[in-house]
This record gives structure tokens, C-alpha cells and sequence, in this order.
């Protein structure tokens, strides 16, 4: 979410929109921010499974006195809980119509919490829908998404439009893969339980030996993968490698030297990293799941599989047809660059022009 508002805000102010990104200072001290950025202040820092946590003074007041700076149309808010949900406060006082990004199955993540599931599921399905209703609009990252909120009886507007990935992920053209002595797989992502990434080491086992794998990202499971990899399934370092954090232009040469990127969270409603990797031209063989149905075409610019065997025999099947691989790595930079800011946001523009237009507040 961080990286498509860094480049989705600067879209928006170049079409000639006042737009300031408001959160937390969770670490105390000065930050290399835009312009358009403004932190609220927060006494309280701690951190709680490895992830930092802030904890604002007066949020209430302290975000009325930036509404009160400029007055906006519109105030859009990423997240029901903690500082969207003052953000929806505050636009409810000022009458200010509320835009929610739905961006993730926020179930999906009651193992945060150290409650019972039987606790803390209904409590947070409950707290998403009411705070959908409330919202003038909604945007869905995929067509999952929002048929997701129509089951859930919210008659609230909903418009599909993906998130932009940043412009330096998106090549000149789809880079051709090199004939190499190995076939390289990649993922990039959090190391997360959530991501299901264990089942891409049992995936490997089914592979021939010059198949490798490459782990890219940070994260609590990073400990568990590496001890699987090579304790308990004995992979060399050559075969699974792990690259931490890497650096921007690092990343995006590891996503250009990939042959396949492969993918098997199942409760992601929007995997940027698939549309990032497509956009340096790499194609995706990825479990079926809600973030990859709009994204990945059977055949065309990757494979959607329904288990871990199935992985395997595609991956199998592309390292031996490299006509089959090239074709898919074109199409897959030819969907990637759908995700350009300049193809996304034309789309969120229509959508907030159509509720500034509809709003009764004069400004």
C-alpha cells in the first residue's frame, strides 16, 4: 500500500489535486518525507510481533486541525481500524464524503490478535461491514473483492480499480530470457504464515535439480524457511537462496533474471508483487486465489493451479517449451504495464470527480 501512495499522491497533485498523506510518526524522529506528507504526533512507540506500533495524542484533534488547513472534498481512508477509522470520525463531523480502499480479507489476519479466532473473526467482520456502510464509496482492488462485499449485504458504491505499482518496476520492453544451465523461480513478499510460503519448498522436492529458488523479502518466517530448506529437505544454497531487504534496483534485477515467478498465498486480494514482476516481464504460475484471478490469464501470462502437484508439472512444462516461455513473458510485460499510474489513476480521478460532484458541501 505504502509503495503504489508514493506514487499514486504525486499523480493526483500533478492533475491538480490538493492531496496530503496523514499517519503516524512511529519512530520520533525526523523523517525525509514529501511535502505532502504530515505525521500526527504519537507518544507512545512499541513494538508488538516485530512490527512497530504508535499511539497518537488527541488523534481526533490533532487531524481536525489539518482538515481545517484546507478543507477536503473527499477523505480517503486505507484501513477500517486505529487512524482510518478516526479519519471516518473526523470526515463525519466536517461532512465530508469517505472513500475506503478494501484492501485486504482483514479475517485472514485474527492470528495477530491473541485471542481466540472464535473471538476476534466475528468481531472483525463485524467492525469491516459497518464501517463499509458508513463510507460514501468503495474502491475494490480486484473483482474478488468487491463480489466479497456484495455477499456481505453492503449496498455501499463499489468501483474496481487496482493499485498502481511504482514506474521504476516497469521495463522499456520484455527483457528475453537468456538460455541458461538453470531455471530460476522467484517470490517476493512478507515471510509471513499468511503467505503459505512452506509449500513452495515440498514443490521444489517434485522438480529436477537445475530448478532453483529464490526468496525474497523479510519477515517472522524467515527462520522457519531457512531451517526447512536446509535441515529438513536438505537443499544446498545454490538450489533455495534467501535475499533479505534487498535495494530497489536489487529487487529489480532479481525480478528481471527470474524466469518464473510463483505465488501461493491464497488470501491475498491483491498481490502487487505479481503485477510488478510482470511488468519486468517475468510470468506467474500461482495458486488460485482472489488477488490472482484478475491478473494471471491461463496461458497467456501464467498459470492459476489448484494444488502444489499441479505447480510443479506447469513449471515443469514452461522450463521445457522455451517458445511457451517467451510468449509469456511478452504478454506478461504487456499486463504489467496495465499497472502504471498513468492506466490507474485516470480511473480513481473519474471515481473521485464523480463523488466531489455529488457532494453538497461548497469549498
Amino acid at each position: 500500500m505504502v509503495s503504489s501512495l508514493n506514487v499514486t499522491i504525486p499523480y493526483l497533485r500533478a492533475q491538480g489535486w490538493i492531496t496530503k498523506l496523514v499517519t503516524l510518526d512511529f519512530q520520533g524522529i525526523p523523517q525525509k518525507d514529501p511535502e505532502w506528507v504530515q505525521r500526527l504526533y504519537c507518544p507512545v512507540k512499541i513494538r508488538y510481533q516485530r512490527r512497530p506500533l504508535a499511539y497518537p495524542w488527541r488523534p481526533y484533534k490533532q487531524l481536525e486541525r489539518i482538515i481545517q488547513t484546507f478543507y477536503p472534498h473527499i477523505v480517503h481512508v486505507h484501513h477500517p481500524f486505529f487512524l482510518g477509522a478516526v479519519g471516518e470520525k473526523v470526515a463525519w463531523w466536517y461532512h465530508i464524503p469517505v472513500v475506503f480502499t478494501y484492501h485486504t480479507w482483514y479475517h485472514a489476519y485474527s492470528h495477530y490478535i491473541p485471542l481466540p479466532n472464535q473471538i476476534t473473526v466475528p468481531l472483525i467482520n463485524y467492525r469491516v461491514r459497518s464501517f463499509c456502510k458508513r463510507a460514501a464509496h468503495i474502491i475494490a482492488p480486484s473483482n474478488a473483492v468487491k463480489n466479497h462485499i456484495a455477499s456481505s449485504g453492503i449496498d455501499t458504491p463499489t468501483t474496481v480499480i487496482p493499485s498502481a505499482i511504482q514506474n521504476h518496476f516497469i521495463s522499456d520492453w520484455a527483457n528475453p530470457r537468456k538460455a541458461s544451465s538453470t531455471f530460476k523461480l522467484i517470490v517476493v513478499g512478507r515471510f509471513a504464515l499468511e503467505k503459505n510460503l512452506p509449500v513452495l519448498l515440498e514443490m521444489l522436492l517434485l522438480l529436477p535439480e537445475h530448478i532453483t529458488l529464490t526468496f525474497v523479502g523479510y519477515g517472522d518466517q524467515y527462520y522457519t524457511l531457512a531451517r526447512l530448506a536446509y535441515r529438513t529437505y536438505k537443499f544446498t544454497e545454490q538450489r533455495v537462496m534467501f535475499v533479505l531487504q534487498p535495494e530497489r534496483e536489487a529487487l529489480i534485477k532479481l525480478y528481471k533474471q527470474a524466469d518464473l515467478f510463483v505465488f501461493t498465498s491464497v488470501s491475498d486480494t491483491q498481490a502487487l508483487v505479481l503485477a510488478e514482476a510482470m511488468a519486468a516481464g517475468c510470468p506467474v504460475v500461482a495458486l488460485d486465489g482472489p488477488g490472482q484471478q484478475d491478473i494471471v490469464i491461463n496461458g497467456y501470462n501464467g498459470y492459476l493451479v489448484k494444488t502444489i502437484r499441479e505447480m510443479s508439472e506447469c513449471i515443469a512444462m514452461i522450463d521445457r517449451d522455451r517458445m511457451l516461455h517467451q510468449q509469456l513473458c511478452t504478454n506478461a510485460w504487456q499486463k504489467g504495464c496495465q499497472y502504471h499510474i498513468n492506466e490507474v489513476g485516470v480511473k480513481l480521478l473519474r471515481c473521485y470527480e464523480d463523488i466531489a460532484s455529488k457532494s453538497t458541501i461548497s469549498r
